[in-house]
């Protein structure tokens, strides 16, 4: 007696694999920008509830966006990225005249520091915060837009 294994499965496997790969890159978008809302909350409170200076205008905070999606770099898959947007509305430069501070530039002294100025970690807590939220938000998107499947 010889063992005959059976890979009709197999076959129906495949597809369902095939299948789900094709609605994900249907609905990436929506799903991608849905977790992406969570974070950019989460860095947005993050934010506002840390006291950098008595100056704060909460610029910052106000300029964390989510931004388009887009294929990465190595162009296997997309991604979508949240980060301060714009520029600072204050500072001068020697010379008196107004000079342009991007807020991921100051989001990232206050990240990392600086020579002078010790890191206020902002945003790695805000994502840490944000990952149960975001992968909930992204599920329950897929859910939703798979549902007509």
């Amino acid at each position: 007696m010889s063992f005959k294994p059976d890979f009709a499965g197999l076959e129906e496997i495949e597809k369902m694999l095939l299948d789900n790969a094709e609605a994900a890159r249907k609905y990436a978008v929506p799903i991608l920008r849905a977790g992406a809302e969570k974070v950019a909350d989460a860095q947005n409170a993050q934010l506002r509830s840390m006291s950098f200076s008595d100056r704060s205008t909460g610029e910052l905070a106000g300029s964390v966006k989510v931004g388009k999606v887009e294929p990465n770099r190595g162009g296997l898959g997309i991604q979508v990225n949240v980060y301060p947007h714009g520029y600072q509305k204050h500072g001068f430069t020697r010379k008196n005249q107004r000079s342009l501070v991007s807020n991921a530039h100051v989001g990232f002294m206050f990240e990392y520091g600086t020579s002078k100025m010790s890191a206020r970690p902002w945003r790695a807590q805000a994502d840490k915060a944000a990952r149960e939220a975001a992968e909930n938000a992204m599920s329950e998107k897929w859910r939703e837009v798979s549902a007509g499947e």
